[in-house]
């Protein structure tokens, strides 16, 4: 079956941790996690209903920042709470996390291999992940010292964006998107400011590939059944 997008909650904090209420009804989580101080931090591992999500990228720049993708497969259903954090307490962090839940994504392997764009140094920014029919392509873009009016420019459509202001005026800005593509989805992005640096993760999510009930099944048992009796 196709996948189809469940939810998707946004959070961000001016702390090396934060924490939000994501209520899920998928079968199927993954969390876009951006951390920043003076020294590029280490993401720890975050947990959904106090279940350790799996780390699938981890990406740092030369600069102060570090963008990662976890997902969770079979997450618990209804309001739960997503905690996140980084191990640089001082002195200026901040701390971005992007949460969505789908429906029908395959569980034993969920994710492809994820495509990379690090550094971003200039004023746009694109990744290309290929996919199959019936899957999700979804993408998380964190930098520093962007504009607050990124436009997507691709196949991507946004799900989220979030700025978090530093001391001295600098920000932290870190948006995410998806897309519904057969072949090759452009996951891209534009602003107006050029970003002293970032990086931007694309990931493919495959189908579960079990069909639904469609008439053909249902009319191929009733003729089972009708043989049989």
């Amino acid at each position: 079956m196709p996948i189809s997008q469940d939810a998707v909650t946004v959070g961000s904090a001016a702390s090396d941790s934060d924490s939000f209420s994501h209520t899920n009804n998928g079968n199927y989580l993954l969390a876009g996690i951006c951390g920043r101080n003076n020294t590029t931090p280490t993401i720890n591992t975050p947990t959904y209903n106090s279940v350790n999500l799996t780390r699938i990228s981890n990406q740092e720049t030369d600069g102060q920042i570090a963008v990662e993708f976890w997902e969770l497969t079979s997450p618990a259903t209804g309001a739960n709470t997503f905690s996140y954090s980084h191990d640089q307490a001082s002195p200026g962090p901040n701390i971005h996390g992007h949460v969505i839940t789908l429906n029908d994504v395959d569980t034993g392997t969920p994710s492809d291999t994820v495509q990379v764009n690090n550094p971003i140094t200039s004023t746009t920014t694109s990744v290309s992940v290929t996919s199959s029919a019936d899957d999700w392509v979804v993408d998380f873009v964190g930098t520093r010292k962007s504009a607050n009016s990124e436009a997507v420019t691709g196949d991507n459509t946004l799900i989220g964006s979030v700025t978090t202001e530093r001391f001295g005026g600098s920000m932290t800005r870190c948006f995410g998107s998806e897309a519904d593509v057969t072949g090759t989805a452009t996951m891209s992005w534009s602003w107006s400011t050029s970003a002293a640096d970032g990086i931007q993760l694309g990931v493919n999510i495959n189908a579960s590939g079990v069909p639904g009930l469609g008439i053909p099944l249902v009319m191929h048992h009733y003729k089972m059944m009708k043989e049989i009796g």
